[in-house]
């Protein structure tokens, strides 16, 4: 192509305003989709307030069909067509305080199963209850939101409260409620997460309340575990060449962490486990898990910012940040080395979030009447959705089994 030519001109919009562009004769396509950007962020103020307009346009369109999809003020839960089924939210004071639980289930003469979820502060109702389905022909299923999170957040609520010794009664509170409510001696009781440290705690305590526990992603030594994230995550950066992660995983230093930087250093590691498959097996994120909770109708709009404002009274301040700070201390090799429930763990052989290895080792020390380890194959840390007909089968066909054959 012979030489390209360039001269300036100058273009008048409607509103009388110039804007002074470069012209080339002879242009690539490159050349041309460059000019088109230049000329949209350097050609003047009206075009830059004409896209700011369409973007804050489009911006209300989407908000508004999220308000309309998602039931305006009031998120609901999705009827289950049985004639003696039950699928409602309520509003209990535990501790004081208002929290919202989820209760579903195919037949209210069924076991009740209370699910308690983890972060701190990350309830699981939004994604978790189409993953449930199977459960609720057996059991009445009951999400909770803890105290500060998701449906259950309140400005009122002061970050002092919101400790593991707390919840932990909160979810005992629960429990005689849920006893009281349908009229049964005992439940069962499944955790996930940092849910899984509230869990061996209750069970602990009131181990009379209680048919089973299991434990998904279940913890044992957290400084131990975190020795395990920062290897593997190292391992992996090392093997991909990534730069930019050994780098990071550099800055971490010795373990245990001040609680002044505990907490960007636990999210600094997490970022690279996940990354590289240790949250969701195989893949670098959660937000296939995300786009569902938006759209689920079990949260509306409302609820998805009070999910946030609560994971931030959880997670932003660090002097306060008591559940976090004692969830990343725990060690449930010596807090809890026997139990009176019999109990499962449902672990992720790829878990690097509570690393398989970590929970191993918990469970050849736990001394419990009945106790299973059970790995689940090609799965991370959330295998109620990365496995959900595994974890279905388990808990229906041998939990439920094993414990109603002892009866």
């Amino acid at each position: 192509m012979g030489e390209r030519k360039r001269e300036f001109y100058e273009e008048v919009n409607k509103e009388g305003e110039k804007t002074c562009m470069e012209c080339y004769y002879g242009e690539s396509e490159k050349d041309k989709i460059r000019k088109k950007i230049v000329h949209i962020f350097i050609g003047g103020q009206t075009m830059r307030k004409k896209i700011m307009k369409r973007c804050l346009i489009g911006l209300g369109i989407i908000f508004g069909v999220i308000v309309v999809y998602k039931g305006g003020i009031s998120g609901h839960s999705v009827p289950i067509l049985k004639e003696e089924s039950i699928s409602e939210y309520r509003t209990v004071t535990l501790g004081g305080i208002e929290q919202s639980i989820l209760i579903r289930g195919e037949n209210k003469g069924n076991p009740v199963l209370l699910y308690i979820h983890g972060g701190p502060g990350n309830p699981e109702t939004p994604f978790v209850v189409p993953y449930q389905k199977e459960w609720e022909k057996y059991f009445m299923v009951v999400n909770w939101d803890q105290r500060g999170a998701g449906r259950s957040y309140s400005d009122d609520i002061d970050t002092d409260q919101l400790t593991t010794d707390l919840i932990c009664s909160d979810a005992i509170e629960l429990t005689e409620y849920l006893k009281e409510t349908f009229d049964v001696d005992k439940i069962y009781l499944v955790a996930h997460s940092y849910g899984t440290y509230v869990g061996m705690r209750c069970i602990q305590s009131n181990p009379e309340d209680y048919y089973a526990y299991v434990g998904i992603g279940q913890i044992g030594n957290q400084q131990n575990n975190e020795r395990y994230l920062i290897t593997y995550a190292t391992e992996m950066a090392l093997k991909t060449n990534n730069q930019k992660a050994i780098t990071e995983l550099n800055t971490l230093g010795e373990l245990p962490y001040d609680k002044t930087e505990f907490g960007k250093k636990i999210s600094l590691s997490r970022k690279w486990t996940t990354y590289y498959g240790g949250s969701v097996y195989g893949k670098k994120n959660s937000n296939c898990f995300t786009l569902e909770a938006i759209l689920r109708p079990e949260y509306n709009v409302f609820d998805l910012i009070h999910y946030i404002q609560g994971e931030n009274l959880y997670y932003s301040n660090t002097k306060s940040d008591h559940a976090r700070w004692e969830l990343f201390n725990a060690n449930l090799l010596e807090e809890i080395p026997s139990v009176e429930v019999p109990v499962f763990f449902i672990q992720g052989e790829h878990d690097f979030t509570t690393s398989f290895q970590a929970c191993s080792e918990y469970y050849d020390h736990l001394q419990a009447p009945y106790k299973e380890l059970i790995p689940v194959p090609d799965c991370a840390h959330n295998p109620v959705y990365e496995a959900t007909s595994t974890v279905s089968h388990i808990l229906i066909h041998k939990v439920r089994t094993i414990i109603t054959s002892k009866d």
